[in-house]
């Protein structure tokens, strides 16, 4: 299939297939008039791309990972792809922790049952607010 048809087939727009066959995530073959032509398995690794994008993985891991698909297992090779895969599940437990803080501490934000009462109660929620404030910027990564 065409690159037009790949496009179609994915969802992912023309020119992010050609930067992915640029940067050699894709290596479509070419006809003597120059014209991609993408196989079924192009269509396949496209989407295991977007599946490890949304997983958070760079294009460089991402890279590492699809060589090391096309490579004869070895010992080298599996431990390649885990310290990257090791390394990312870190990642995304620690996020999973930061964003379970940042929801305990947004349903501890007071709120005011009317304008009224806020008006009246304006310090202490003011006050709050801020030390919630403080606590979620000292957990994210500035």
């Amino acid at each position: 299939m065409k690159i037009k048809e790949l496009s179609k087939a994915s969802g992912i727009k023309a020119y992010t297939i050609r930067y992915y066959e640029e940067i050699g995530l894709l290596k479509p073959t070419r006809l003597e008039s120059k014209y991609r032509i993408f196989q079924e398995s192009d269509l396949l690794k496209l989407k295991l791309i977007k599946v490890l994008q949304y997983a958070m993985f760079d294009l460089k891991e991402i890279k590492v990972i699809l060589e090391s698909l096309e490579l004869e297992a070895s010992p080298e090779c599996n431990e390649k792809i885990g310290i990257i895969i090791k390394s990312k599940i870190k990642m995304l437990l620690d996020h999973i922790n930061n964003y379970q803080t940042i929801i305990k501490l947004i349903n501890s934000v007071p709120l005011a049952n009317n304008h009224i009462e806020y008006k009246e109660n304006k310090t202490f929620f003011d006050e709050k607010l801020y030390m919630i404030v403080n606590d979620l910027y000292e957990k994210i990564e500035v």
